[in-house]
């Protein structure tokens, strides 16, 4: 809350305010302030200027509540807005066969919300008890009469009847919508959640658009590649784009109902704090030592609060500077590193290997945060340091000021410190364009100054230790929540590559084509051969033109059909590689990788439900690394928090 002594709040601030704050606060301010005039000139008793301020109060609370909601984002304008977007980025995409671009329906508002009464059925009943907790799988319960499985294959002829080319195939339909629910739809909700986690704002940005789309593409090409030929492609995407859009909108309303009910609830204790602190100023108008105390109170506050505003923006600044000019952050970079830290770790790291197949962008910020976790140690520190020192500045000149002072009145007095505070602090909001006509006479001159030469107002790390303590938790966070969104940014596209999950290093804006330094053994994201289910050790690459790729009933020949009809976007760099790359005249990974798959074939191996070889070339697999077990849980950094 700002300085009270000025009932007004600070209108240099409001510019960074949304509309309905500003009327809020103007409501507040004018209200008060001429109440406080008429209720100060009269000789109204203490009691009654309670009564009155209490009838002002639960008026303008009311008043408040109707302008808040007036201005609060309607679930119609956050729809609206999110399907303004989606629209507008599939429309500037260039079209090309097979993108998925091209298989992106427009939602209007009318289709968006007449999706969300067709499938109300599919969503109340599969997607959100099943998919999105994640606390079924239909695999494990096929064989008996489950009360998910059956009704979702006897409805499955009415609700997915567009899903599948051959609407009587039905158990080709099965195998397929067993796995579309059981894996494909369980791994889509995870990853969109896991993006929609970092949202703070209560509308989406074409980014976070666009990475949804991404996420469906990557799931698609994963898991309904061999199926083409049973699965209408071009219906499954619009459904799993709508269950992305839905997903993307409810969290935006969540979030504006959560801001708007924190902003509410802040707002009503404000004026509550206000009509306090007024009684208080009247009560101690004639106890010039209380009068004293409550004005060091708030305007120590109010320093402490506008440095922390001041020297967040200074913060932020610094790190964006020192983040843009660190040449070790950079995609190509980051992804070489991520590489030697877990595929080629030395001594061998499975958790790391594990967090490389299982999110390399996840883990790509990991390796950014370690790399500058000492220099933004370091910015946090000296600009907290720097931040103390102003605070202490701040207080020293309060207290020659105030002893220099003529102290007749807190109006004049506040005026006078905040033309010094504004030199020490600038930007600091003076307050000074609002034409205060209420104050109140300090009775006692010398008792008002002798208060602050009895108070060791100097020493801010003693006197304002929880402040302070708060102010650098506050700005750990910010710094954390700064540099994880310039660092996505700097690494770019997240697209992976359908054959071995690599990450793409193409860090020009709308590319057409993605590559990667290291790609990898397939067998890492689940690619298995033939019937027996054994791991696919082969680089995605290796015999590109000689071997034959077999997806569920579909066969592709050679392996570099499959790409250039469904990951067009990826066959150059893999065509490329097939001749020059490093291992392309090989059958098996390199030697690291080897190690690596070693270190984690058990975890892997039951993640996607293959078969393990009964033994291994000793001199290609090494028998002396021992495997973490199937059921290792990888640990992530706590980016915001660490």
């Amino acid at each position: 809350m700002k300085n009270p002594f000025l009932l007004p709040y600070s209108f240099d601030e409001l510019l960074k305010l949304t509309n309905s704050e500003i009327l809020i606060v103007r409501l507040l301010s004018t209200a008060f302030r001429g109440h406080l005039n008429s209720a100060c000139s009269s000789e109204s008793k203490n009691d009654k200027l309670k009564i009155a301020l209490e009838q002002k109060r639960l008026q303008l609370q009311l008043e408040i509540i109707q302008i808040s909601e007036s201005f609060k984002k309607s679930d119609d304008d956050i729809i609206q807005t999110t399907l303004n977007i989606y629209n507008g980025l599939i429309r500037s995409e260039p079209a090309k066969k097979h993108d998925i671009y091209t298989r992106c329906p427009q939602f209007n508002r009318q289709k968006y919300l007449e999706q969300c009464r067709t499938h109300e059925y599919f969503w109340t009943n599969f997607i959100e008890p099943h998919i999105l907790t994640g606390s079924k799988r239909l695999k494990s319960i096929k064989q008996q009469t489950s009360f998910i499985l059956e009704p979702l294959l006897n409805e499955y002829k009415d609700r997915f009847r567009n899903w599948f080319i051959d609407i009587d195939d039905d158990k080709k339909n099965e195998e397929s919508l067993i796995n579309i629910f059981d894996i494909l739809l369980p791994e889509l909700s995870k990853e969109i959640k896991s993006i929609l986690s970092t949202i703070e704002i209560s509308y989406t940005i074409p980014e976070t658009i666009a990475n949804l789309i991404n996420i469906i593409d990557n799931v698609m090409k994963r898991h309904i590649s061999g199926r083409e030929q049973t699965l209408n492609l071009a219906s499954i995407t619009g459904d799993l784009t709508f269950i992305a859009l839905k997903l993307s909108i409810h969290k935006a309303i969540d979030i504006e109902k959560t801001k708007h009910r924190q902003w509410l609830d802040s707002t009503i204790t404000d004026l509550n704090d206000i009509e306090s602190i007024i009684i208080k100023q009247y009560s101690y108008n004639e106890n010039t030592e209380k009068q004293a105390d409550i004005f060091l109170q708030l305007l120590v506050k109010q320093i402490v609060n506008e440095s922390n505003r001041i020297y967040k923006q200074i913060l932020i600044d610094h790190l964006y500077i020192k983040i843009i000019d660190e040449s070790s952050i950079n995609s190509q970079n980051i992804l070489y590193d991520a590489y030697e830290q877990s595929m080629n770790s030395k001594p061998i790291n499975g958790e790391n290997i594990l967090k490389y197949i299982k999110n390399i962008n996840r883990y790509c910020l990991e390796i950014c945060f370690n790399k500058i976790d000492i220099i933004k140690q370091h910015i946090v520190n000296v600009n907290v340091n720097e931040l103390i020192k102003k605070i202490n500045e701040c207080l020293l000149k309060v207290g020659q000021v105030i002893q220099n002072n003529e102290c007749k009145n807190l109006e004049q007095l506040y005026a006078d410190l905040i033309k010094e505070l504004c030199l020490i602090l600038p930007g600091f909001n003076s307050q000074s364009n609002i034409n205060i006509k209420s104050s109140f006479d300090i009775d006692n001159s010398y008792q008002f100054k002798q208060y602050f030469l009895t108070m060791d107002i100097l020493d801010s790390e003693t006197f304002l230790a929880n402040e302070i303590n708060c102010i650098r938790k506050n700005f750990h966070y910010e710094a954390n929540h700064t540099c994880r969104t310039l660092i996505k940014g700097i690494l770019g596209c997240q697209s992976k590559c359908p054959g071995c999950g690599t990450k793409c290093e193409n860090n020009e804006e709308n590319h057409q084509h993605h590559f990667s330094q290291h790609h990898l053994s397939m067998a890492f994201t689940g690619w298995n051969i033939g019937e027996e289910k054994l791991p696919n050790l082969k680089l995605c690459y290796q015999n590109w033109h000689i071997d034959k790729f077999i997806i569920r009933d579909k066969e592709f020949f050679p392996i570099s059909t499959y790409y250039q009809e469904y990951a067009k976007d990826w066959f150059d760099d893999l065509n490329e590689k097939s001749k020059t790359g490093i291992n392309h005249s090989k059958e098996i990974p390199p030697q690291e990788q080897r190690r690596a798959w070693m270190a984690v074939r058990k975890k892997v191996v039951k993640r996607h439900g293959l078969n393990d070889y009964t033994s291994y070339d000793d001199k290609r697999y090494p028998s002396t690394i021992q495997s973490l077990s199937s059921n290792f849980k990888v640990k992530w950094k706590d980016l915001l928090n660490n």
